[in-house]
């Protein structure tokens, strides 16, 4: 490989990781954005069950056999 190939590729493979990592940042920020609202609301209700009536399992922990 020339010297313009070699530096191409690096240019090429820092602005993958970059971007790559500004898309994992930007689902982290999101996510505990996400996390603090949830957490408010169950706070505001007052009570311990809150978050099992405001956030119910979306599946049964218990199997039922067919």
């Amino acid at each position: 490989m020339s010297g313009k190939n070699k530096k191409l590729i690096g240019l090429v493979s820092i602005a993958t990781l970059t971007t790559v990592g500004v898309v994992f940042f930007i689902s982290w920020k999101k996510h505990v954005k996400k996390q603090k609202r949830i957490l408010e609301q169950i706070a505001d209700e007052g009570y311990e069950t809150a978050h099992d009536i405001l956030y119910p399992l979306k599946r049964s922990p218990i199997r039922r056999m067919l």
